[in-house]
């Protein structure tokens, strides 16, 4: 399907790297904590950010 296809649609694209997807997390920030305690999701993106990082020095 066309790029144009999907944006007509309203089809977003996947993250292509882990980067942009902890900034797609944290725009659903409001609604992941109807769902999850606020404990896990500050964890789990302290771990990602920290990945980040990690990924960077090699």
């Amino acid at each position: 399907m066309s790029d144009s296809k999907r944006n007509s649609l309203g089809i977003k694209s996947l993250p292509s790297s882990l980067d942009e997807s902890l900034e797609m997390l944290k725009n659903d920030l409001g609604y992941l904590k109807t769902c999850f305690h606020n404990e896990l999701i500050e964890t789990y993106m302290m771990l990602k950010e920290e990945e980040i990082i990690q990924v960077g020095k090699d």
